[in-house]
């Protein structure tokens, strides 16, 4: 048999030596598009979890606003007019005062109703509301006569209901704070405004009932109840309460971290004298710039999901850009080759 000429074997071997080029070309190919549907499903997993984090830190940041304190302000009773606080009143008949605590943001309306359980899931307004509302306890007189009112809220970590009541564990945080209100808006107080003094705070549990006695009668129980609590306060400022002569305490429970069944206690006496607030800020007005409601009050875990999103994404576009200016780089070397 004649042997092939040179040209010949060349022809015959040339498509045998492209073939493993190819099949190279088909695995870099299938491994781009398996890298980029990785990526795309990555970043559509961390989207929709970016979206739903800021849909929870939004939902939170709804519950606690529609706990805060200046929410309520406008109903308020003041000296000189109490029509708002009317105005709550005839859209809830259970609202029976107001409570204000000078240097915390206890500034609230109180509610009671046929049972303890009404408003730990309502507002004031008698809408629904995980935050609750500052309640009388079920079985004190709604008119604040009794020796003795419990006064219930929930411990909110964002300052707002009674989520303060905690700090007057502190020694220096209860010296500096004395002092507030209380408004009464039913039976032979009604539309009176009296003093309140903080005599202690005392650490109880839930169940504990002998210091959960809403009512006491007759001046010896009373005595006796009273030195019960003082005997229990860790911190506690002399003040001169006499049960015989009509002197009237109110209890503001709230939970505690301590434990399951821990509860925080705030005791104050109701005076006719009433103080000062000189924790009140004076309201500045000038010139500003309109924010849709809530804008600046977004939680700041909201914006750094957001920014972190921002720069997934910002990522995501220049690694696709730093792919491609391979892939072109790629095409250009391997026509240098071929070509050669």
């Amino acid at each position: 048999m004649t042997p092939p000429r040179f040209d010949q074997a060349r022809s015959v071997a040339e498509p045998t030596d492209r073939m493993p080029v190819a099949g190279m070309r088909w695995a870099r190919t299938g491994v781009r598009v398996a890298s980029a549907a990785f990526d795309a499903l990555a970043f559509a997993f961390l989207f929709v979890v970016f979206i739903v984090g800021l849909y929870a830190l939004w939902d939170a940041q709804a519950v606690y606003g529609s706990a805060s304190a200046p929410r309520w302000q406008a109903f308020m009773p003041t000296p000189e007019s109490q029509e708002s606080y009317d105005e709550l009143v005839a859209a809830n008949p259970d609202v029976v005062g107001w409570l204000d605590i000078y240097g915390t943001h206890i500034n609230y309306p109180l509610v009671q109703g046929e049972t303890d359980s009404k408003y730990l899931n309502r507002d004031a307004k008698g809408a629904y509301s995980l935050t609750g509302s500052l309640f009388l306890d079920s079985s004190n007189a709604r008119d604040f006569t009794d020796f003795n009112t419990v006064i219930y809220g929930h411990h909110l970590d964002c300052e707002a209901m009674f989520g303060e009541i905690g700090e007057f564990a502190n020694p220096s945080f209860f010296a500096s704070r004395e002092f507030g209100t209380l408004f009464v808006g039913t039976g032979p107080y009604a539309g009176m405004t009296f003093g309140l003094h903080i005599l202690g705070f005392l650490p109880a549990d839930a169940y504990d009932g002998a210091v959960y006695r809403p009512g006491v009668v007759g001046a010896s129980e009373q005595e006796a109840y009273l030195e019960h609590l003082r005997s229990l306060m860790t911190c506690s400022r002399t003040v001169q309460v006499v049960p015989s002569d009509g002197d009237r305490i109110l209890l503001l429970s709230t939970c505690s971290d301590a434990a399951t069944n821990a509860r925080s206690i705030l005791v104050v006496k109701v005076e006719s004298e009433v103080h000062e607030d000189t924790f009140k800020e004076e309201v500045r007005i000038g010139v500003g710039i309109d924010l849709p409601e809530g804008w600046l009050s977004f939680p700041w875990t909201g914006w750094a999901a957001l920014l972190a999103l921002l720069a997934l994404l910002v990522g995501v576009i220049l690694r696709q850009l730093a792919r491609r200016h391979a892939k072109k780089r790629e095409r250009r070397v391997e026509g240098k080759h071929f070509s050669s």
